[in-house]
């Protein structure tokens, strides 16, 4: 869609149209359809969508009244994909700035995420990211020459959802005895109804509501550490 904008019907639109496709195992057809989607909505500002599975009544309402995010409010003549990116980019936060730290802690260190590397990924047209079929495709030629093959040339990334599950399942118990009677059920900020009856459902995990009950395992832990005055890390809870 970034490149219609930019450059309208033309060659170099139909070589991302096959890209994207090709990326996404996707067909013509339904490709077509999730660019008219999103050619009519262009012009709407972007809609900060919260997850509110699992949460309380308190944090409900005190998401639905925080509004949108100031990296994404005054960017009319962006083009759709590009404020994806940069929606994207501002979840990167949690991790690059949300330790606790202490004495003896080594800093935290995102290279990667630094204002340079940044902006310079924010320069590079959205449609040149999926040249030929491949997620990150700037990334993987800029190091083709430092990586395997299998990496520098596979279309997508992967994820570590198998084995957040494997950690959810091993830490049910655990998880369980932090969040039903922690900080953040005493202020309302979970549904702990809603955790319990996720947490007795047996079987493989088919949906994402175990990384949301991982997050807030992870914020409850980080609240503990303030309150206690400690430097308490999730992992050495799980």
């Amino acid at each position: 869609m970034d490149r219609i904008l930019r450059e309208g019907i033309g060659p170099g639109v139909w070589r991302t149209f096959n890209d994207v496709c090709e990326l996404h195992s996707s067909t013509y057809i339904d490709t077509a359809r999730r660019a008219a989607r999103t050619l009519r909505r262009r012009r709407r500002p972007y809609i900060w969508r919260g997850e509110l599975t699992f949460l309380g009544a308190r944090a409900v309402e005190m998401e639905r009244s925080a509004g949108g995010h100031p990296w994404l409010d005054d960017i009319p003549d962006a083009a759709p994909g590009k404020i994806a990116h940069v929606a994207s980019i501002s979840h990167m936060h949690n991790f690059a700035e949300g330790g606790i730290g202490g004495p003896g802690t080594p800093p935290v260190v995102s290279p990667l995420l630094s204002q340079p590397v940044i902006e310079e990924c924010l320069r590079i047209p959205t449609w040149n990211w999926c040249v030929q079929g491949r997620d990150r495709a700037i990334a993987r030629m800029a190091f083709a020459n430092e990586l395997p093959p299998i990496i520098a040339n596979r279309t997508w990334k992967g994820g570590a959802h198998d084995f957040s599950a494997q950690v959810f399942e091993r830490s049910r118990h655990q998880i369980r005895e932090l969040l039903i009677g922690g900080l953040l059920a005493q202020q309302d900020l979970i549904d702990r109804n809603a955790i319990s009856a996720y947490l007795e459902m047996e079987g493989p995990r088919r949906d994402t509501g175990y990384l949301l009950i991982m997050s807030l395992t992870d914020a409850e832990v980080w609240a503990r550490g303030w309150s206690a005055g400690s430097h308490v890390g999730m992992t050495s809870t799980l």
